[in-house]
């Protein structure tokens, strides 16, 4: 009996993930962040407003339950983006991988952008002195 091979790795370099911080991986992972609390609060709607149309259900949505999402499966809403879907992949293939909406995701970029930048080198300007670029890129 032959072994499999192993499946090939992905490597990821460090000055990718680094040039996409800002652009991909920051903007990405808080619209992920957003996303799944939305989803939270949806369910805990549902919950609320199925306990008062049943009475009974109360004793269903006392039990913990995973999100009913847009994704295929719940594991899938539990789950975290490879990094490489993060760092390197298009907006497109993002938002197709990860079952989002693409407009909604650009415009959130659009606004996000600016604000992550600026807090992240707000951190850095406290910890160091560095000054802060204003000008966006």
């Amino acid at each position: 009996m032959q072994s499999q091979p192993p499946p090939p790795k992905i490597i990821i370099r460090s000055r990718y993930i680094a040039s996409s911080l800002y652009n991909r991986l920051l903007p990405r992972w808080h619209f992920l962040q957003e996303e799944r609390e939305k989803q939270k609060q949806q369910l805990q709607l549902q919950q609320k407003l199925d306990s008062l149309v049943d009475p009974k259900s109360r004793d269903a949505s006392n039990k913990p339950s995973r999100l009913n999402t847009k994704h295929s499966s719940s594991d899938d809403a539990d789950a975290l983006p490879p990094l490489h879907l993060l760092a390197g992949a298009s907006d497109a293939v993002f938002c197709r991988q990860m079952k989002l909406d693409e407009k909604e995701y650009l415009a959130f970029k659009e606004e996000a952008v600016p604000r992550l930048k600026f807090s992240s080198q707000f951190d850095r300007w406290l910890k160091t002195g560095r000054p802060i670029d204003l000008v966006s890129d």
